[in-house]
């Protein structure tokens, strides 16, 4: 798994060094990008399948659930303040039964915060620089803006936050509430 990790990385850097020297859109800028892009998404899909395929049953083996919870608790506390990117990135795209599940694991506040700024101020980035005219009231917001917001859990929780998007009882291939 290193060798792909390092693979990627290649990718990625040949990506910024194109998108660094290319801009005059050149055509075989542009062309080297497109071929650039394809190996990314296949090694990345790749690797992405080996990882579930091997590594999490692995985990899944060697880890017990209280250094699942910790790892848990302490990755919810770094990301915590990010959440308000974080957590909308992920559920885009997500169906709604997905969407429901994870807000369903939030404090009310937290739920009102992603529908009402979370969300919208992920909707009005301009991610392509397409510079598109919209008539959105989300197209005021600033992400940058967005506040860090309320806390994620009840306060009778007693883990760290569900900053990951997932359970933090819940380990990967296992039945639990939260995951079914």
């Amino acid at each position: 798994m290193e060798a792909e990790h390092a693979a990627i990385d290649q990718v990625i850097e040949a990506i910024d060094e194109v998108l660094a020297a290319s801009e005059d859109e050149d055509e075989d800028g542009l062309d080297r990008l497109g071929d650039l892009t394809d190996s990314l998404v296949t090694g990345l899909t790749g690797h992405l399948r080996h990882e579930e395929d091997q590594a999490l049953p692995l985990i899944q083996a060697a880890v017990t659930q209280e250094q699942w919870n910790r790892f848990g608790r302490i990755h919810a506390q770094r990301i915590g303040p990010a959440v308000p990117r974080i957590l909308p990135w992920l559920l885009d795209g997500a169906s709604d039964q997905t969407v429901a599940a994870m807000l369903a694991q939030l404090t009310e506040p937290a739920r009102q915060a992603y529908q009402h700024q979370w969300r919208p101020a992920y909707a009005a980035l301009d991610r392509w620089h397409q510079q598109k005219e919209r008539s959105s009231p989300a197209a005021s917001v600033r992400f940058e803006e967005a506040p860090v917001g309320p806390p994620l859990l009840p306060s009778s929780d007693t883990r760290a936050g569900v900053a990951s998007g997932t359970c933090l009882d819940a380990r990967p291939g296992t039945d639990h509430p939260c995951t079914t």
